[in-house]
């Protein structure tokens, strides 16, 4: 949950400080051998970090759940 809120967040910051607007993207261009070039977006980080925000969530909700009804 807080590695992914840090993402999240952190990703808006970056590209503060960079001199952007907050959650501006950015992209970068990788030549990798036998793929070709393979093009990553910031914003593959954001959806990273709140895909893992909903999970550390949902996984702690099933888990105080199951502590209330005496399951172990």
């Amino acid at each position: 949950l807080g590695v992914g809120l840090l993402l999240a967040a952190g990703t808006g910051f970056v590209s503060l400080v960079a001199g952007g607007a907050f959650l501006e993207t950015a992209s970068v261009t990788i030549d990798v051998p036998l793929v070709g070039s393979l093009k990553a977006v910031s914003v593959l980080v954001f959806d990273i970090g709140v895909y893992l925000v909903v999970v550390g969530t949902a996984l702690g909700l099933v888990r105080a759940l199951g502590e209330e009804a005496g399951v172990s």
